[in-house]
């Protein structure tokens, strides 16, 4: 399992070296535990990262000359770079924030230059190194155990505190026909449904670490040609090994199994 790190490395990509020297400034005197490493553009940074141990990318979005952020970021995945990777912006922008989360961004950040701007981008940084290692763990659990886990009667699949979907097990594949590949990245609420229609305050309880949220879940894939309605389900909070709650996992009752389980059962 992953353990607390001393020390974080944080690449800091900006076009702008005004905005660069100062955050990397700020950032290093609120917190030592953070060393910011620093680069002038997009292709600079991806000329440096083979020779650096990163743990997380902090990158301007608007850049100029050469690629912007959201490409920068393509870029990185298309060459098995998987880091955290925060976005900073100099305008809000809902639709650039959708399109970025839709892409597996971890956070978005407009820029500012007060004293709760360094201390929220800190927490943002060390929060997605956080969950990066853990769900890191998770999937090697996942690879361990994969023979237990593609035998359970239920299926999981496994939702970061922002709604995204992070994980999709064999199982829950087999049981609404649906491929991790259509469901990793969606939002939870692109794929599955609850009766009243009401999945994303079912997620945000179970991020309260209140009891198991207890529902039906109907699948519905993203081509809208596959559907399976009404099956007990159980929403939990999951947390890392310090307790500290990262996400949701929704267990999902293999519908073949229901005969043998007792109706009072299914949702205690």
């Amino acid at each position: 399992m992953s353990s607390q790190k001393s020390k974080l490395n944080l690449l800091l990509v900006d076009d702008s070296e005004d905005h660069l020297f100062l955050t990397k400034s700020k950032l290093e005197s609120e917190d030592p535990s953070l060393m910011v490493i620093i680069a002038s553009s997009a292709e600079g940074a991806l000329e440096t990262l083979p020779k650096l141990e990163v743990d997380c990318i902090v990158s301007d979005y608007e850049m100029s000359p050469g690629m912007n952020g959201l490409e920068f970021f393509k870029e990185l995945r298309r060459r098995g770079v998987h880091k955290p990777f925060i976005f900073l912006t100099g305008q809000g922008n809902e639709e650039l924030a959708r399109e970025a989360f839709l892409n597996g961004v971890d956070d978005y950040f407009t820029k500012d230059v007060g004293f709760a701007y360094f201390t929220k981008l800190i927490n943002a940084v060390k929060n997605s190194v956080r969950k990066f290692d853990t769900f890191k763990d998770l999937e090697y659990t996942k690879s361990f155990n994969n023979n237990i886990v593609s035998n359970m009667f239920e299926g999981f699949c496994v939702i970061d505190d922002t709604g995204r979907i992070l994980m999709w097990s064999k199982q829950i594949q087999k049981i609404c026909g649906i491929k991790d590949e259509m469901a990793i990245g969606k939002f939870a609420w692109e794929i599955l449904e609850v009766p009243d229609g009401d999945l994303k305050s079912k997620l945000e309880k179970s991020l309260t670490g209140a009891s198991p949220v207890n529902t039906f879940i109907s699948f519905q894939a993203p081509s809208g040609n596959i559907r399976q309605l009404k099956i007990p389900s159980r929403i939990v909070p999951f947390t890392d090994e310090l307790g500290k709650i990262l996400g949701s996992i929704i267990l999902v009752i293999d519908p073949s199994m229901l005969p043998l389980l007792k109706s009072d059962e299914t949702l205690h």
